[in-house]
């Protein structure tokens, strides 16, 4: 291949546009996918993140690789909060593909999905997804408990 730093003739300018031509190729080699263990490192430090939330707001909380020996099945929070939390940290969001995820592991109990949202690192600040059906069941479950703590329910 022609020295790119020399001037003129005909080799400079095949490579210059060879080189053009290269930068302008998008390869499956210049993108940059992650996948295998970095992906589920990345999944096991959100995880790692979402107990420590629930820590902090006084629920008790393992991941469930911490729970089962290592081994992922199932919720991937194991917890005394009221709902089975389905964590994700994807650029990408496939929202309807993690509530049937999360619908399917929570066995019947309400499900919710708790998504990294960019830009943040504490869990506090990231995204809850549910169907509001299954949140009106949640609440239904809780409501008289909520109602005590704050008075009777008025009708106006």
């Amino acid at each position: 291949m022609a020295h790119l730093g020399r001037q003129g003739g005909d080799r400079t300018e095949a490579a210059r546009a060879w080189l053009k031509r290269v930068r302008n190729t998008t390869s499956p080699f210049t993108e940059v996918r992650m996948g295998g263990a970095a992906a589920r490192r990345k999944g096991n430090v959100a995880e790692r993140e979402v107990v420590a939330a629930l820590r902090r707001a006084g629920w008790k909380a393992l991941t469930s690789r911490a729970a089962r020996a290592g081994t992922q099945k199932g919720a991937d929070v194991i917890s005394d909060f009221p709902l089975m939390l389905e964590v994700k940290d994807h650029k990408a969001m496939a929202l309807a593909e993690w509530l049937a995820q999360a619908t399917e592991q929570a066995d019947g109990e309400p499900a919710a999905v708790v998504h990294k949202r960019r830009g943040k690192a504490r869990a506090e600040d990231w995204y809850v997804t549910m169907t509001f059906g299954e949140m009106l069941r949640w609440l239904a479950t809780h409501r008289e408990g909520a109602n005590d703590a704050r008075g009777p329910v008025r009708s106006s």
